[in-house]
């Protein structure tokens, strides 16, 4: 009679490729099934079904889900950078800042590259230790590590990032520049160049980056709160009111828009609607940064300052 533990072994093997492919297909919740399945039958499953599991409850979106696989495989096998790589990257997205910084730690340490530095970058980006992420940036970009074209627009808009909140507005031109090259339909990078050219003054490059956000990311509603505000520094209030009225039907709940077409329309002399975009700010944020003010010039023009 053929063993049983051997029979479930196989199987398990079986399943597990077929989680693979169906992995490398998209479908990734029949994927996380068969790979669950490769676990339940395997007498002592393999550190590459957790991970794999991992991957798939990762890419629909179970963080907590990958964590707990990407966890165990290493606890299976603690040399297996990608697991490091990949939990790091959840651990990122969650907020776990530290637990990330570990992981991208154990990463550099096992297999230093430009995946795993540009990782670490942005970590310390985040932390708000920009020095920190500006070497690893830089770490990754040593030709012996390759600059893989994948990692490319990431890493230089990592950098990019970094050198804007440093007010190296130039330097974070030319990477978000070179970000664009690499990523010509992504418009977030080219949101990040409008604001280095808006820091540095450029309101014509800025406005220019902005129509093109716009273009690819349509509900990009940051977007339009942003160039309303160029528009209203070159003094086309009319514009400014449009792309204020589109950003705050994009994203009704965002103070910061309604301050902003506040401020506009009291630049009009619109005082009743200056008052209504106020109220509505302290409604959505009593904590905004500009309530004191707000509440101050309510209180002037004898609108109710204590709304929300």
């Amino acid at each position: 009679m053929k063993d049983t533990t051997d029979d479930n072994a196989q199987r398990a093997i079986e399943m597990n490729a077929r989680g693979a492919e169906l992995y490398g297909q998209g479908d990734y919740k029949a994927a996380t099934a068969a790979f669950t399945e490769a676990i339940a039958l395997s007498p002592q499953p393999e550190w590459a079904f957790y991970f794999n599991r991992g991957r798939a409850r990762n890419d629909q979106g179970d963080l907590p889900g990958a964590i707990a696989d990407y966890t165990e495989a290493l606890r299976l096998n603690p040399q297996h950078a990608q697991a490091y790589r990949r939990r790091g990257a959840a651990r990122s997205q969650q907020g776990d800042l530290e637990g990330a910084l570990a992981d991208f730690d154990a990463d550099v340490r096992l297999q230093p590259n430009a995946y795993s530095y540009t990782n670490r970058g942005y970590a310390y980006l985040y932390t708000g230790d920009i020095e920190k992420a500006l070497a690893d940036f830089n770490e990754a970009l040593r030709p012996e590590l390759g600059n893989p074209e994948d990692n490319r627009a990431r890493l230089y808009s990592g950098r990019g990032q970094a050198y804007l909140l440093r007010r190296a507005y130039e330097q974070a031109i030319a990477d978000f520049s070179v970000a664009i090259q690499s990523a010509p339909d992504n418009g977030r990078y080219y949101y990040q160049r409008s604001c280095a050219y808006r820091l540095h003054g450029d309101y014509d490059q800025a406005i220019a980056d902005l129509d093109e956000a716009i273009r690819l990311q349509p509900a990009m509603a940051i977007a339009y709160n942003d160039r309303g505000f160029m528009w209203r520094q070159k003094g086309n209030l009319t514009r400014a009111l449009a792309d204020y009225d589109e950003a705050i039907r994009l994203d009704p709940h965002n103070a910061l828009f309604y301050e902003s077409r506040g401020v506009t329309y009291g630049m009009q002399g619109q005082e009743a609607k200056t008052a209504a975009d106020f109220q509505k700010v302290l409604q959505i944020d009593p904590q905004f940064a500009n309530a004191g003010k707000l509440r101050v010039w309510l209180a002037q023009h004898d609108s109710n300052p204590h709304q929300g």
